[in-house]
């Protein structure tokens, strides 16, 4: 089982530096890092070091992440990329949620949350939408 550590920022201007250090101090050895500085608006596959420590994962490693907007840009993002990695059978730390292990049976109910949220997210968005191009429009 390896230990690998992900951590993003948004800018040049920011370091990642503090992440590693939380990882650290929470008692992980991690013996792979990734980092990406790119936008959190960014979907998780177009983050280039994280697409390259995806593809070097495998079952029974263990991915830990400071946040869990680190997995993703929203709630259908990290959803997806926890079910890839659940799949891989990688275990997923997010020290956010105090160490919870998201591929675990007892996490299931937290994914389905995600997946609600997910759902009412993407239903704001289109309501807002809707109530934009309502306003707009010369009808």
């Amino acid at each position: 089982m390896a230990v690998f550590g992900y951590r993003r920022v948004s800018t040049a201007e920011h370091t990642a530096d503090n992440q590693r250090l939380e990882i650290e101090r929470a008692g992980y050895t991690v013996e792979y890092w990734y980092a990406d500085t790119v936008s959190g608006k960014a979907r998780a596959a177009q983050r280039k070091q994280f697409s390259v420590l995806l593809g070097k994962l495998r079952a029974r490693d263990m991915l830990v992440v400071s946040k869990l907007d680190r997995l993703g840009c929203d709630a259908p993002d990290v959803l997806a990329t926890i079910k890839s990695l659940a799949e891989l059978s990688v275990e997923v730390v997010v020290l956010q949620l105090g160490k919870l292990d998201l591929t675990s049976p007892a996490s299931k109910l937290m994914l389905a949350v995600l997946e609600v949220l997910a759902a009412v997210a993407e239903m704001e968005r289109d309501l807002n939408r809707g109530a934009h191009l309502s306003r707009t429009c010369a009808c």
